[in-house]
């Protein structure tokens, strides 16, 4: 598991592996924790929030294949 943070643009969209991802259309410029499964090709967004720091909400779950 590969974990990146990162904060959302104003158009809702992060970067990283070279790749631009929609997160949600409500969440712009917040803070999102990315969870890359690698085994199962998968990406979790979460919401990360100063006021609920144990929890995060799941936004967005997306299939992605790493290129060997």
């Amino acid at each position: 598991m590969i974990i990146y943070l990162r904060r959302t643009d104003e158009h809702s969209y992060i970067s990283f592996l070279e790749n631009d991802f929609l997160v949600s259309q409500h969440w712009l410029n917040r803070q999102v924790r990315a969870e890359m499964d690698i085994v199962k090709g998968i990406i979790r967004f979460y919401a990360l929030r100063r006021a609920d720091w144990k929890k995060h909400r799941l936004i967005k779950t997306i299939k992605f294949n790493v290129k060997k």
